[in-house]
């Protein structure tokens, strides 16, 4: 945005396009509720107020709309009242689909400071606002303003960027332990276009269509988005034994999610790529089983295999959730991995009957077998696999395998050490 987007006299001249005097005004009060009902409709499709780059024309918008409400509904024409019906709704269906997302992360984030101190207000200022929607009066107005005045939109910005400057404040430091960052950097986008909103519709409200602050505000919303990109830039990564101590919580809050399989698999896969880039993985989740019948594995060295057992979903499924690491998957030259996938073509060949343990136990002894697991095909696994050559399927081989002429299906995998 410029320095000049609005000026104190682009506002008086933006006043003048709201008044909604006679029959002209009505169309003009129609005309900018059919824009800001537009706009709604893109921020409902992303779940969050768009703040792109066009985001000085919608903050005009927006504040045409608070400037209607202030002179009243009541007095418009033409249909602006049913527009501004249609535009309540899509707003109500906005902050609801915010609240949602809210729900979704509120476990690792309540109790914080951000909680408190951004979070909590921003929904105060909301809780009002909406009241300024849905009761259109002079006391709704007078009352949104005595909060908006306690702790306005800009303070609240200003809090953000001071809490995301220090790591012991910051929320996105709690979304790595979790696997949570990329949802709280959606999650402080969403926060931060609430504050837009507010300020923008204050404008109009009760500011005379000052945009001073409004111009403030979105300059820190900048200063905001560079904090959060340099976090991104300067992530460190973390050691395999932090992964080791978070891993039991970080799986838990994984599987009780609600999503499939995939995404749960997707997520911890992210997480590898992301802050062990160092060491190659391979990734599984599945139904509960039974061990040594329905799954079972060999390991080299115990130190590189992690694995969490009945683990409990939000619906009381239970769940698998293993990975293997590899630290020597790169030194192998893709000629080697071919040869591996052709040696595991014997595995077709063995009898369906043999238990999955007695399956791996007659494969083990090769000193290029760092791991080795089979699960039975009726276990839905989930395999993925982290920081591979471009040709392999994982730092290894991984294949579907069908026993005793199609009897038995199981998934096999061998990792290299």
């Amino acid at each position: 945005m410029t320095e000049n987007s609005f000026g104190a006299d682009g506002a008086h001249l933006f006043y003048e396009d709201f008044m909604i005097v006679g029959s002209d005004g009505s169309s003009k009060a129609v005309e900018n509720l059919e824009k800001a009902i537009v706009f709604i409709n893109r921020s409902l499709e992303s779940g969050m107020i768009m703040n792109d780059e066009s985001i000085s024309a919608n903050c005009k918008v927006l504040a045409g709309v608070g400037a209607i409400i202030s002179v009243g509904i009541q007095k418009l024409k033409n249909g602006s009242a049913e527009k501004f019906d249609s535009l309540k709704q899509k707003i109500r269906q906005l902050y609801e689909k915010i609240i949602v997302k809210f729900d979704e992360l509120k476990s690792f984030i309540s109790g914080t400071e951000f909680a408190m101190e951004v979070i909590g207000e921003v929904g105060v200022l909301k809780k009002f606002l909406m009241d300024v929607f849905e009761l259109s009066t002079k006391e709704a107005i007078e009352s949104f303003k005595g909060v908006y005045e306690l702790n306005t939109p800009l303070n609240i910005a200003y809090t953000i960027s001071s809490l995301l400057a220090q790591i012991s404040t910051n929320p996105l430091e709690i979304g790595k332990k979790f696997g949570e960052k990329s949802a709280l950097e959606t999650f402080i986008k969403i926060i931060v276009g609430d504050l837009v909103f507010l300020e923008a519709l204050a404008t109009g409200l009760f500011k005379k269509l000052n945009m001073y602050d409004l111009e403030r505000l979105i300059g820190e919303i900048i200063d905001i988005e560079d904090l959060i990109d340099d976090i991104d830039d300067n992530k460190e990564k973390i050691t395999w034994d932090d992964f080791k101590k978070d891993f039991p919580d970080f799986i838990k809050a994984v599987i009780q999610k609600d999503n499939s399989t995939a995404e749960k698999v997707e997520e911890i896969q992210k997480k590898l790529e992301e802050e062990l880039p160092d060491d190659a993985f391979y990734i599984g989740v599945f139904e509960n089983a039974e061990y040594e019948t329905d799954f079972y594995y060999h390991v080299g060295n115990h130190d590189n295999f992690l694995e969490s057992r009945n683990v409990e979903s939000g619906y009381g499924e239970k769940f698998n959730v293993f990975v293997y690491r590899s630290e020597k998957a790169g030194v192998y030259s893709e000629k080697d991995y071919e040869e591996l996938e052709e040696a595991m073509e014997v595995l077709s060949t063995y009898d369906h009957k043999l238990t999955n343990k007695e399956l791996v136990d007659i494969m083990t002894g090769s000193e290029s077998t760092g791991f080795i697991a089979l699960i039975n095909y009726d276990r839905g696994a989930q395999i993925s696999f982290a920081n591979c050559p471009d040709h392999a399927k994982g730092p290894g081989n991984w294949t579907q395998v069908w026993l005793g002429r199609n009897k038995r299906g199981v998934d096999f995998i061998v990792g290299y050490p």
